[in-house]
Protein backbone atom coordinates (compact mmCIF):
# COMPACT_ATOMS: atom_id res chain seq x y z
CA UNK A 1 0.00 0.00 0.00
CA UNK A 2 3.01 2.47 0.97
CA UNK A 3 4.72 1.77 -2.02
CA UNK A 4 6.17 3.36 -5.42
CA UNK A 5 8.43 2.65 -8.29
CA UNK A 6 12.19 4.11 -8.05
CA UNK A 7 13.84 4.25 -11.61
CA UNK A 8 17.79 3.72 -11.06
CA UNK A 9 20.69 4.54 -13.14
CA UNK A 10 21.14 0.96 -13.83
CA UNK A 11 18.13 0.61 -15.87
CA UNK A 12 15.98 -1.14 -13.89
CA UNK A 13 12.95 -0.12 -11.85
CA UNK A 14 12.36 -1.12 -7.74
CA UNK A 15 9.46 -1.15 -5.85
CA UNK A 16 10.24 0.83 -2.50
CA UNK A 17 8.34 2.01 0.47
CA UNK A 18 7.03 5.26 0.61
CA UNK A 19 8.37 7.26 3.46
CA UNK A 20 5.48 10.32 3.00
CA UNK A 21 3.69 12.16 0.63
CA UNK A 22 3.34 16.01 -0.17
CA UNK A 23 0.28 17.06 -0.75
CA UNK A 24 -1.02 20.59 -2.24
CA UNK A 25 -3.90 22.99 -2.65
CA UNK A 26 -5.66 23.32 -5.78
CA UNK A 27 -6.56 27.05 -6.53
CA UNK A 28 -8.16 29.11 -9.50
CA UNK A 29 -6.88 31.63 -11.53
CA UNK A 30 -9.42 34.90 -11.10
CA UNK A 31 -8.83 36.07 -15.03
CA UNK A 32 -8.44 32.70 -16.90
CA UNK A 33 -10.55 30.76 -14.59
CA UNK A 34 -8.23 27.66 -14.59
CA UNK A 35 -7.02 25.59 -11.80
CA UNK A 36 -3.41 25.38 -10.78
CA UNK A 37 -1.51 23.12 -8.21
CA UNK A 38 -0.64 26.29 -5.94
CA UNK A 39 2.82 23.51 -5.09
CA UNK A 40 3.71 23.82 -8.45
CA UNK A 41 3.67 27.73 -9.02
CA UNK A 42 4.81 28.85 -5.62
CA UNK A 43 7.51 26.92 -4.45
CA UNK A 44 10.97 27.45 -4.79
CA UNK A 45 12.69 24.02 -4.53
CA UNK A 46 15.62 25.81 -4.78
CA UNK A 47 15.10 28.31 -1.48
CA UNK A 48 12.77 26.32 0.05
CA UNK A 49 10.45 29.05 0.26
CA UNK A 50 7.13 29.93 -0.98
CA UNK A 51 6.76 32.99 -2.68
CA UNK A 52 4.04 35.25 -1.74
CA UNK A 53 3.46 36.48 -5.40
CA UNK A 54 3.92 33.93 -8.57
CA UNK A 55 2.55 33.56 -11.90
CA UNK A 56 -0.61 31.27 -12.81
CA UNK A 57 0.48 28.22 -15.21
CA UNK A 58 -2.27 28.79 -17.71
CA UNK A 59 -2.21 32.49 -18.54
CA UNK A 60 0.82 34.22 -16.60
CA UNK A 61 -1.29 36.32 -14.89
CA UNK A 62 0.69 37.53 -11.36
CA UNK A 63 -1.03 36.03 -8.76
CA UNK A 64 -1.61 36.07 -4.94
CA UNK A 65 -3.26 33.44 -2.51
CA UNK A 66 -5.46 35.56 -1.08
CA UNK A 67 -6.92 36.81 -4.52
CA UNK A 68 -7.76 32.87 -5.95
CA UNK A 69 -10.60 30.60 -4.60
CA UNK A 70 -9.94 26.90 -3.49
CA UNK A 71 -10.97 24.62 -6.22
CA UNK A 72 -13.94 22.59 -4.73
CA UNK A 73 -14.70 18.80 -5.81
CA UNK A 74 -17.87 16.42 -4.98
CA UNK A 75 -16.55 13.20 -3.45
CA UNK A 76 -18.52 10.55 -1.57
CA UNK A 77 -16.97 9.82 1.77
CA UNK A 78 -17.67 6.24 3.19
CA UNK A 79 -17.30 6.60 6.37
CA UNK A 80 -20.19 9.27 6.55
CA UNK A 81 -21.89 7.18 3.73
CA UNK A 82 -22.76 10.75 1.56
CA UNK A 83 -21.84 12.54 -0.94
CA UNK A 84 -19.48 15.86 0.76
CA UNK A 85 -17.71 18.99 -0.67
CA UNK A 86 -13.68 19.18 0.13
CA UNK A 87 -11.00 21.77 -1.50
CA UNK A 88 -9.32 19.79 -4.06
CA UNK A 89 -5.83 18.79 -2.98
CA UNK A 90 -3.27 16.46 -5.33
CA UNK A 91 -0.45 14.58 -4.68
CA UNK A 92 3.16 16.42 -5.77
CA UNK A 93 5.91 14.65 -4.26
CA UNK A 94 6.81 11.26 -3.17
CA UNK A 95 9.79 11.10 -0.82
CA UNK A 96 11.44 7.49 0.03
CA UNK A 97 14.83 5.44 0.62
CA UNK A 98 16.56 3.23 -1.72
CA UNK A 99 20.00 1.66 -0.42
CA UNK A 100 20.33 4.09 1.89
CA UNK A 101 19.92 7.06 -0.05
CA UNK A 102 16.71 9.44 0.15
CA UNK A 103 14.91 10.19 -3.41
CA UNK A 104 12.06 12.08 -4.21
CA UNK A 105 9.87 12.01 -7.18
CA UNK A 106 6.97 13.54 -8.74
CA UNK A 107 3.59 11.07 -8.81
CA UNK A 108 3.40 8.91 -11.71
CA UNK A 109 0.41 7.26 -13.56
CA UNK A 110 1.01 3.88 -11.17
CA UNK A 111 0.98 6.28 -8.09
CA UNK A 112 -2.10 7.94 -9.44
CA UNK A 113 -3.52 4.19 -9.91
CA UNK A 114 -2.47 3.18 -6.77
CA UNK A 115 -4.24 5.72 -4.71
CA UNK A 116 -7.69 5.81 -6.95
CA UNK A 117 -7.51 1.97 -5.89
CA UNK A 118 -7.24 2.61 -2.67
CA UNK A 119 -10.10 5.49 -2.72
CA UNK A 120 -12.30 3.23 -3.80
CA UNK A 121 -11.76 0.52 -1.41
CA UNK A 122 -14.16 0.44 1.33
CA UNK A 123 -11.62 0.35 5.03
CA UNK A 124 -11.79 -3.48 6.34
CA UNK A 125 -12.49 -1.71 9.93
CA UNK A 126 -14.76 0.27 11.64
CA UNK A 127 -13.24 4.84 12.37
CA UNK A 128 -14.33 6.75 14.60
CA UNK A 129 -17.06 9.27 13.33
CA UNK A 130 -16.68 12.36 15.40
CA UNK A 131 -17.53 15.65 14.07
CA UNK A 132 -15.11 18.30 14.43
CA UNK A 133 -15.86 20.98 17.53
CA UNK A 134 -16.04 24.55 17.28
CA UNK A 135 -12.59 26.57 18.13
CA UNK A 136 -10.40 29.35 16.84
CA UNK A 137 -7.72 27.01 15.42
CA UNK A 138 -10.66 24.34 14.45
CA UNK A 139 -12.21 26.79 12.68
CA UNK A 140 -10.22 27.60 10.20
CA UNK A 141 -9.92 23.96 8.55
CA UNK A 142 -13.76 23.82 8.49
CA UNK A 143 -13.56 26.89 6.42
CA UNK A 144 -10.52 26.75 4.26
CA UNK A 145 -10.85 22.98 3.19
CA UNK A 146 -14.54 22.16 4.01
CA UNK A 147 -13.63 20.11 6.79
CA UNK A 148 -16.63 18.42 9.02
CA UNK A 149 -15.05 15.44 10.90
CA UNK A 150 -11.53 14.94 12.04
CA UNK A 151 -11.19 12.03 9.83
CA UNK A 152 -11.07 14.55 6.94
CA UNK A 153 -7.91 14.91 7.98
CA UNK A 154 -6.40 11.93 6.45
CA UNK A 155 -6.03 10.05 3.09
CA UNK A 156 -7.79 7.11 2.40
CA UNK A 157 -4.47 5.77 2.64
CA UNK A 158 -3.49 7.03 6.10
CA UNK A 159 -6.93 6.03 7.73
CA UNK A 160 -6.76 2.27 6.43
CA UNK A 161 -3.42 1.87 8.94
CA UNK A 162 -5.61 4.31 11.53
CA UNK A 163 -8.30 1.86 11.28
CA UNK A 164 -6.18 -1.16 12.02
CA UNK A 165 -4.71 0.99 15.43
CA UNK A 166 -8.02 2.01 16.89
CA UNK A 167 -9.09 -1.89 16.24
CA UNK A 168 -5.77 -3.87 17.08
CA UNK A 169 -5.19 -1.81 20.49
CA UNK A 170 -7.58 -2.85 22.80
CA UNK A 171 -6.33 -6.72 21.46
CA UNK A 172 -2.99 -6.77 22.55
CA UNK A 173 0.55 -5.13 24.53
CA UNK A 174 2.76 -3.10 22.69
CA UNK A 175 6.18 -5.23 22.16
CA UNK A 176 9.55 -5.37 20.79
CA UNK A 177 9.60 -1.74 20.60
CA UNK A 178 12.94 -1.09 22.24
CA UNK A 179 15.74 0.90 21.97
CA UNK A 180 18.83 -0.84 23.38
CA UNK A 181 22.76 0.25 23.77
CA UNK A 182 25.41 -2.34 23.03
CA UNK A 183 25.34 -3.84 26.17
CA UNK A 184 22.16 -4.46 26.06
CA UNK A 185 21.89 -5.83 22.54
CA UNK A 186 23.41 -9.15 23.07
CA UNK A 187 21.04 -10.02 25.90
CA UNK A 188 17.85 -9.08 23.72
CA UNK A 189 19.17 -11.20 20.91
CA UNK A 190 20.22 -13.95 23.32
CA UNK A 191 16.44 -13.83 24.61
CA UNK A 192 14.58 -13.53 22.00
CA UNK A 193 16.34 -16.02 19.25
CA UNK A 194 16.23 -18.77 22.47
CA UNK A 195 12.05 -18.44 22.19
CA UNK A 196 10.57 -21.39 20.95
CA UNK A 197 7.68 -20.24 18.10
CA UNK A 198 4.78 -22.91 18.50
CA UNK A 199 3.25 -20.61 16.02
CA UNK A 200 3.00 -16.90 15.15
CA UNK A 201 3.64 -14.22 18.00
CA UNK A 202 1.47 -11.76 16.32
CA UNK A 203 -1.36 -14.38 15.37
CA UNK A 204 -1.32 -15.00 19.23
CA UNK A 205 -1.88 -11.45 20.11
CA UNK A 206 -4.69 -11.25 17.87
CA UNK A 207 -2.62 -8.58 15.31
CA UNK A 208 -4.48 -7.74 12.07
CA UNK A 209 -2.89 -6.58 8.86
CA UNK A 210 -3.54 -3.83 6.30
CA UNK A 211 -2.12 -5.51 3.13
CA UNK A 212 -0.49 -8.31 2.68
CA UNK A 213 3.33 -7.81 1.76
CA UNK A 214 4.73 -11.84 2.75
CA UNK A 215 4.22 -14.97 3.58
CA UNK A 216 3.78 -14.22 7.74
CA UNK A 217 1.32 -11.23 7.05
CA UNK A 218 -0.05 -13.08 5.15
CA UNK A 219 -0.91 -16.15 7.14
CA UNK A 220 -1.98 -13.19 10.28
CA UNK A 221 -4.53 -11.68 7.57
CA UNK A 222 -5.70 -15.31 6.79
CA UNK A 223 -5.99 -16.45 11.34
CA UNK A 224 -7.65 -12.68 11.26
CA UNK A 225 -9.93 -13.46 8.26
CA UNK A 226 -11.07 -16.46 9.00
CA UNK A 227 -12.87 -15.96 12.58
CA UNK A 228 -15.61 -18.11 10.77
CA UNK A 229 -15.61 -20.92 8.63
CA UNK A 230 -15.20 -19.65 4.70
CA UNK A 231 -15.38 -21.69 1.33
CA UNK A 232 -12.35 -21.14 -1.00
CA UNK A 233 -14.16 -18.85 -3.22
CA UNK A 234 -15.34 -16.16 -0.36
CA UNK A 235 -11.32 -15.97 0.89
CA UNK A 236 -9.64 -15.92 -2.65
CA UNK A 237 -11.10 -12.64 -4.03
CA UNK A 238 -10.57 -10.66 -0.68
CA UNK A 239 -7.14 -11.91 -0.60
CA UNK A 240 -5.88 -10.89 -3.92
CA UNK A 241 -7.73 -7.73 -3.21
CA UNK A 242 -4.87 -6.32 -0.23
CA UNK A 243 -2.22 -8.86 -1.95
CA UNK A 244 1.33 -6.92 -3.04
CA UNK A 245 3.57 -9.58 -2.74
CA UNK A 246 7.20 -8.82 -4.29
CA UNK A 247 10.47 -10.41 -3.92
CA UNK A 248 9.31 -13.28 -2.31
CA UNK A 249 8.84 -16.84 -3.09
CA UNK A 250 5.69 -17.28 -1.27
CA UNK A 251 3.39 -20.10 -1.76
CA UNK A 252 0.16 -19.34 -3.32
CA UNK A 253 -3.14 -19.05 -1.21
CA UNK A 254 -4.29 -22.59 -2.11
CA UNK A 255 -0.98 -23.79 -0.91
CA UNK A 256 -1.09 -21.65 2.81
CA UNK A 257 -4.78 -22.77 3.27
CA UNK A 258 -4.07 -26.29 3.11
CA UNK A 259 -0.76 -26.31 5.14
CA UNK A 260 -2.06 -23.64 7.65
CA UNK A 261 -5.29 -24.13 8.55
CA UNK A 262 -8.16 -27.37 8.59
CA UNK A 263 -10.32 -27.97 5.10
CA UNK A 264 -13.76 -29.45 7.20
CA UNK A 265 -16.50 -29.57 5.17
CA UNK A 266 -15.80 -27.94 1.96
CA UNK A 267 -15.19 -24.72 4.53
CA UNK A 268 -11.74 -23.57 5.85
CA UNK A 269 -11.22 -22.94 9.61
CA UNK A 270 -8.10 -21.98 12.42
CA UNK A 271 -6.67 -24.54 13.96
CA UNK A 272 -8.39 -25.38 17.26
CA UNK A 273 -7.48 -28.19 19.56
CA UNK A 274 -3.76 -28.57 20.78
CA UNK A 275 -3.31 -31.36 18.17
CA UNK A 276 -4.54 -29.52 15.46
CA UNK A 277 -2.15 -26.48 15.99
CA UNK A 278 0.48 -28.71 17.10
CA UNK A 279 0.32 -30.73 13.45
CA UNK A 280 -0.06 -27.69 11.58
CA UNK A 281 3.74 -26.43 13.34
CA UNK A 282 5.45 -28.88 12.64
CA UNK A 283 4.51 -29.57 9.11
CA UNK A 284 5.35 -26.11 8.29
CA UNK A 285 8.59 -26.27 9.94
CA UNK A 286 9.71 -29.74 8.40
CA UNK A 287 8.85 -27.75 5.20
CA UNK A 288 10.76 -24.69 5.81
CA UNK A 289 13.69 -26.55 6.77
CA UNK A 290 13.78 -28.25 3.93
CA UNK A 291 13.48 -25.27 1.42
CA UNK A 292 16.73 -23.95 3.89
CA UNK A 293 18.49 -26.53 3.55
CA UNK A 294 18.31 -26.59 -0.19
CA UNK A 295 19.13 -22.61 -0.37
CA UNK A 296 21.90 -23.73 2.20
CA UNK A 297 23.61 -26.57 -0.38
CA UNK A 298 23.19 -24.13 -3.16
CA UNK A 299 24.97 -21.36 -1.58
CA UNK A 300 27.67 -23.42 -0.64
CA UNK A 301 28.08 -24.65 -3.82
CA UNK A 302 27.92 -21.97 -5.85
CA UNK A 303 29.37 -18.86 -6.51
CA UNK A 304 26.01 -17.10 -8.11
CA UNK A 305 24.11 -14.79 -5.92
CA UNK A 306 20.42 -16.22 -5.42
CA UNK A 307 18.07 -13.35 -6.62
CA UNK A 308 14.88 -14.81 -5.12
CA UNK A 309 13.44 -16.85 -1.89
CA UNK A 310 11.26 -17.93 0.76
CA UNK A 311 11.95 -15.48 2.62
CA UNK A 312 10.43 -17.40 5.40
CA UNK A 313 12.34 -20.46 4.57
CA UNK A 314 15.61 -18.34 5.75
CA UNK A 315 13.88 -16.29 8.66
CA UNK A 316 13.48 -20.23 9.92
CA UNK A 317 16.69 -21.65 8.88
CA UNK A 318 18.75 -18.34 10.70
CA UNK A 319 16.87 -19.22 13.69
CA UNK A 320 17.85 -22.72 14.05
CA UNK A 321 21.40 -21.98 12.94
CA UNK A 322 21.58 -19.33 15.83
CA UNK A 323 19.79 -21.97 18.50
CA UNK A 324 22.61 -24.50 17.47
CA UNK A 325 25.63 -22.15 17.63
CA UNK A 326 25.86 -22.22 13.63
CA UNK A 327 26.84 -18.70 12.85
CA UNK A 328 28.59 -20.13 9.38
CA UNK A 329 26.07 -21.47 8.28
CA UNK A 330 23.99 -17.59 8.69
CA UNK A 331 27.13 -15.94 7.03
CA UNK A 332 27.76 -18.39 4.34
CA UNK A 333 23.99 -18.12 2.96
CA UNK A 334 23.75 -14.15 3.32
CA UNK A 335 26.67 -13.97 1.44
CA UNK A 336 24.96 -15.38 -1.49
CA UNK A 337 21.89 -13.45 -1.07
CA UNK A 338 20.37 -10.95 -3.15
CA UNK A 339 21.34 -7.55 -1.35
CA UNK A 340 17.80 -6.40 -1.61
CA UNK A 341 16.42 -9.75 0.16
CA UNK A 342 18.96 -8.77 2.85
CA UNK A 343 17.72 -4.78 2.85
CA UNK A 344 14.03 -5.47 2.42
CA UNK A 345 13.40 -7.81 5.50
CA UNK A 346 14.52 -6.61 9.22
CA UNK A 347 14.23 -10.28 10.52
CA UNK A 348 16.91 -11.46 7.82
CA UNK A 349 19.10 -8.50 8.78
CA UNK A 350 18.99 -8.64 12.45
CA UNK A 351 20.40 -12.65 12.07
CA UNK A 352 23.11 -11.37 9.80
CA UNK A 353 24.22 -8.53 11.61
CA UNK A 354 23.78 -11.15 15.25
CA UNK A 355 25.89 -13.73 13.39
CA UNK A 356 28.43 -11.12 12.87
CA UNK A 357 29.01 -10.21 15.84
CA UNK A 358 29.08 -13.38 17.44
CA UNK A 359 31.67 -14.58 14.60
CA UNK A 360 33.96 -11.74 15.57
CA UNK A 361 33.61 -12.98 19.21
CA UNK A 362 31.42 -10.33 21.04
Amino acid sequence: MYVTNHSHNDGKTYEVEIEYIVWSDVFICPYCHNEYVFHDVAFNSKTGKVLKEYVCSSCDAKLKKTSCKRAVVNVFDSILNDNIEMSKQVPVMISYKFEGKRYSKKPDKNDYDLINKINKEDLPFSVPIEKLPDGVNINQPKKSHLFTHFHHFYTKRNLWTLAAIFNTIPKFPKKHSYWFNEDQLKNYHEYKQKMKLEEIDEIKSGQMVLFIQDEKSAIIWLNSFLSEPKEFQEIHPAYTKIANIAGDNVPDIKELLDKNFIFEKGKYRRPQSEDEKLSVTEKRERELQREFNALLVEAKGSRKKIKECRKQAVIYGFEQCYKNKNFKDILTLASRLNKMIIENDSEITEFIEVAEMKEEGF
